[in-house]
């Protein structure tokens, strides 16, 4: 049985989360999750056999003590020195979220230090070895992305990107009785455009629920407390001005009849230029195949998902219509069927 250490010391909870689950349908490879204190948190999890706590100074230690034949880093943001130790002392594949971040020279690198966040870039600069994270990708063995598309942008490390298979259907449920449309995510203009949002609610007719599935404040909460008052009577909106609790998400999240995910075509990270479907996929997709889900997206995202719609003028009348359109998630993204994909691509690791 292949032995493969997984370690998660910065974010992407939800996708540990995944993997967990899909590794007790796994029968050749054995997964051992390195994980952060506040990973830990996030997911409840509990110290056993398989799941240990670690961080930027013990884990290499913790992995030396066990004979992995493979590593895989899920998130490679910062700690970019720990993990150059790492690869050159395992076969070491990376999860790669930014493909334009990660194709980076040391130079741009420098560059972006000045430009945001200055006292926590100083900090990935002088402690935690930033400008060697061009030498950690070219030194990793493989590099995996979750969405096809994204492999072509990947320019000089295409040839050795792959793709996993971590999202599949937990929740496929008969379809609500009321039109609830969920916009799932932080209610923040920086994925999203809410204000395009909130110029088509203004003329909207049809009884329909909205809820916008995450925390929203600033200039953004005190918009959806006007727009309550120009909405017509047929037209209802549901927010919250706190963090949404894990179990308040997959409540709503059930009950939607379809998902509206008007991403921005581009965002930054560390400066960089991202493609939401070219150089980084949307959590939204996952969150479409999670709960058996329609999602609607911006003509800007490469519709290559059959579970995917591409958002019409009349936004009105797609979302109205989506009985129209259905799509087998349990068939389709089966955690056995996932279990499966995943497995094959960690035997060739």
């Amino acid at each position: 049985m292949k032995k493969i250490a997984y370690i998660e010391l910065d974010t992407h909870a939800e996708l540990v989360e995944n993997i967990i689950t899909l590794s007790h349908e796994l029968k050749k490879v054995d997964i051992h999750f390195f994980v952060s204190e506040k990973i830990a948190n996030l997911l409840s999890l509990n110290v056993n056999d398989k799941i240990s706590i670690a961080n930027n100074k013990n884990i290499l230690t913790l992995l030396q003590k066990h004979h992995f034949d493979a590593v895989i880093i899920g998130t490679a943001h910062r700690y970019f020195n720990v993990f150059l130790e790492i690869s050159n002392c395992f076969p070491t594949s990376i999860l790669v979220h930014n493909a334009n971040f990660v194709q980076m020279s040391k130079r741009q690198l420098f560059s972006k230090i000045w430009e945001n966040d200055i006292f926590f870039r100083l900090k990935l600069l002088l402690k935690e070895g930033l400008l060697i994270m061009p030498l950690l990708y070219r030194n990793a063995s493989s590099l995996l992305v979750l969405d096809e598309n994204i492999s072509t942008s990947m320019g000089k490390f295409q040839n050795k990107t792959k793709t996993i298979s971590v999202f599949f259907n937990r929740f496929c449920n008969d379809k609500p009785n009321k039109m609830q449309v969920v916009i799932p995510g932080a209610v923040s203009q920086y994925r999203r455009d809410y204000h395009h949002i909130f110029a088509k609610l203004k003329t909207m007719q049809s009884s329909m629920n909205f809820v916008f599935l995450g925390k929203a404040s600033g200039s953004e909460l005190k918009l959806l407390n006007e727009l309550q008052n120009t909405l017509s009577p047929t037209v209802a909106i549901k927010y919250f001005d706190h963090k949404v609790s894990k179990e308040k998400f997959q409540t709503e999240m059930k009950e939607a009849s379809v998902l509206w995910c008007p991403l921005q075509k581009e965002i930054k990270f560390f400066g960089q230029t991202e493609i939401y479907g070219l150089t980084k996929i949307s959590g939204n997709i996952g969150d479409a195949i999670n709960y058996g889900k329609i999602a609607i997206l911006p003509t800007t995202y490469p519709c290559d998902y059959p579970f995917v719609l591409n958002e019409n003028l009349d936004i009105e009348q797609q979302l109205t219509s989506y009985h129209n359109t259905t799509f087998d998630f349990e068939n389709n993204y089966s955690i056995e069927k996932i279990a499966q994909q995943l497995e094959e691509l960690l035997c060739e690791i």
